[in-house]
């Protein structure tokens, strides 16, 4: 499993470089039209911060409601979107993945989509380098997810 990740890891990171490289850099202002106190700085990133908690806070609810026994039987697509939904951190999303997902190959799908396709990063991405980046990035982080169930497939 941890081979798998490592190569669909690299995979999905050299797709985002050979995305984001084609891309070019949106535009941004050369002057700040108003410099921002330390204090405002902190109080924007602590909102944007509850804001990605209370998201994950909510998806985390949806799915402890759910049955796992019905989340067991669910396929790669499925468990893509669980794992890009829920997003958990990186030492829990193996954990997850075994205990909601039967296949090894559905399992794999979650742990990428979980790292790749969070939903918390992709809207990160959007914020900070713009739309056509970050659909770069789902669009790698989904390649990526398609070729780890065809190796485990195999």
């Amino acid at each position: 499993m941890l081979l798998y990740r490592m190569i669909a890891g690299a995979i999905a990171a050299a797709l985002t470089a050979a995305t984001w490289s084609r891309i070019p850099a949106p535009h941004r202002a050369t002057t700040c039209e108003e410099p921002h106190s330390f204090s405002r700085s902190l109080v924007d990133l602590a909102g944007h911060g509850v804001a990605s908690f209370a998201m994950a806070a909510g998806v985390s609810a949806i799915f402890l409601a759910l049955r796992t026994n019905s989340v067991h039987a669910m396929g790669p697509l499925a468990a893509a979107l669980v794992g890009a939904a829920l997003s958990p951190c990186s030492s829990a999303d193996a954990l997850l993945a075994r205990a909601l997902f039967a296949e090894p190959a559905t399992q794999l799908v979650f742990v990428i989509a979980a790292q790749c396709l969070d939903v918390r990063q992709i809207s990160l991405v959007y914020r900070f380098f713009g739309a056509r980046r970050a659909a770069g990035s789902c669009c790698a982080a989904i390649v990526a997810c398609c070729v780890a169930r065809a190796l485990v497939q195999r």
